[in-house]
């Protein structure tokens, strides 16, 4: 991987860590990668080395409490918002005045928001793995589970509640115990995994 550099947001006091390589042909893009949760700029090398081996540019933060960036307390300093803005310093520390965004999971929902704050500053947009949410429409996780139970078997994004609900602090604890244990089922070799190893590992 290339050498990381750090950034700090004056404005919201972030420090973001993160690779950037400017592009070695004039005519080629630079591509903004956002990945996912729980994940780090790491998980996008392969892309990194293919797309900057292209003549490419690339920039790949972790994002704001994952991998070597802040990690703030305050819940409230994680609004969609905030981080936007934060990548856009990011992007005018470096100036880039338009890139291919490509977002993964989190990322993904990340860039969608970026785009509807400053929809000029893009040349190109992927989404990967999920597609650009619906403004104006909120998160309801009670209903995706209840519809993802009724068509998978299982509730899709039960990890939620977990991790966020009244047993926030047990499940913080026992992923911080077992880190390979809780990577292994977010990154399984047989997706089958996903419908009943997280409830056995969780017990």
């Amino acid at each position: 991987m290339p050498e990381r550099e750090s950034f700090t947001s004056l404005e919201s006091g972030h420090e973001y860590s993160f690779i950037y390589l400017p592009a070695t042909s004039p005519s080629n893009p630079t591509l903004l990668f956002l990945h996912g949760f729980p994940s780090q700029l790491n998980d996008w090398a392969f892309q990194i080395a293919y797309f900057s081996s292209h003549g490419y540019g690339v920039v790949a933060p972790d994002l704001l409490g994952y991998g070597q960036s802040s990690k703030p307390d305050d819940a409230a300093q994680y609004r969609l918002k905030l981080i936007s803005d934060d990548i856009y310093r990011l992007l005018d520390h470096l100036d880039l005045p338009s890139v291919v965004g490509v977002g993964h999971d989190f990322g993904a929902t990340l860039l969608s928001r970026m785009v509807a704050y400053e929809s000029t500053r893009w040349s190109a947009l992927v989404f990967l793995a999920v597609g650009p949410p619906r403004m104006g429409n909120p998160f309801d996780l009670d209903m995706i589970n209840s519809m993802t139970k009724d068509f998978l078997g299982y509730e899709f994004l039960g990890y939620i509640t977990w991790l966020g609900g009244d047993e926030a602090e047990e499940a913080q604890t026992a992923l911080e115990s077992h880190p390979e244990a809780a990577m292994s089922l977010v990154f399984p070799a047989d997706q089958s995994v996903w419908r009943s190893g997280t409830v056995h590992w969780e017990r």
